[in-house]
């Protein structure tokens, strides 16, 4: 009779583990999600100044403009030459103008690789053919940042780096005065984005990485986490959620795995875990 009573008490007492122990796996998956997930999260994520802050298209109309002025620095280049001074191989010289090169000369002409940089700060980096820039990079400086313009035998190639004014820094294709395409982004709070946008906002699959070292890699929509991903609580390979994911918050169905050998299958909504079953 005592042996049927014991096994009984112990019975009980390991209900009553199994309770606790279950309450305490709850508590943590909803805590880890109000704490990475939940409105202290987005504002990290979403970043108000970014349609506000970059703006291609007034100066790629700028670049288009000036293009053929631009490139061609014949005319600064003849009108600062002295006769008795013949420029060859890699010398830095001071036009009358203020400019100032820095490169490979061949009999006064700027030709090869060198790095010309205009009264106003403007710079062309790369290839010079007889004065005129064919190939490398345009810097490009105003109030908003410096953009770094690729060029291709006098031609834009659509991929710029932009180091905006407030310290964010986006490098990737720009269509029509948005960056659309593949991006990588890097944050002034040292957050970092790489993956796809489409007209300046996080749009497609994405990986998003908090400096605290939690990660987001799923699908985005308007800046926002939205669709199919998985949200790491930490810089490791545990614990993280896995599932649907709308406007920056875990919906619905999600399983979180807490270890390799651990994984429960939850219910979240407005992104609080509301069920949880193993």
């Amino acid at each position: 009779m005592d042996m049927k009573k014991n096994k009984k008490i112990v019975l009980i007492v390991g209900l009553v583990l199994a309770v606790i122990c279950l309450i305490i796996v709850y508590g943590l998956i909803k805590s880890n999600s109000k704490d990475k997930t939940g409105q202290r999260k987005v504002d990290a994520v979403t970043n108000s100044e970014t349609n506000e802050e970059i703006n291609i298209a007034a100066l790629e109309e700028e670049i288009h403009n000036n293009s053929e002025d631009l490139y061609d620095v014949s005319e600064t280049v003849n009108n600062s030459q002295d006769e008795e001074i013949i420029k060859n191989g890699i010398e830095r010289f001071e036009f009358n103008n203020g400019d100032i090169y820095e490169g490979e000369w061949t009999d006064n002409n700027i030709n090869g690789t060198g790095k010309y940089t205009f009264a106003d700060n403007t710079v062309l980096k790369g290839i010079f053919l007889n004065n005129v820039f064919i190939s490398g990079t345009y810097t490009y400086t105003n109030k908003k940042g410096t953009f770094i313009i690729t060029i291709n035998n006098k031609k834009k190639t659509g991929e710029i780096k932009a180091k905006l004014s407030r310290g964010d820094i986006y490098k990737g294709r720009v269509k029509k005065g948005k960056f659309s395409g593949t991006c990588s982004i890097t944050y002034h709070d040292g957050d970092k984005y790489k993956g796809k946008v489409y007209k300046n906002k996080k749009s497609g699959q994405g990986k998003y990485t908090w400096t605290e070292g939690d990660r987001y890699i799923g699908k985005w929509e308007k800046d926002k986490m939205s669709g199919t991903g998985k949200y790491y609580y930490n810089n490791t390979r545990y614990p993280y959620l896995k599932g649907q994911f709308k406007k920056n918050k875990p919906c619905g169905n999600c399983v979180y795995y807490k270890n390799q050998n651990k994984k429960y299958n939850t219910v979240w909504k407005m992104g609080v875990c509301i069920s949880i079953t193993k």
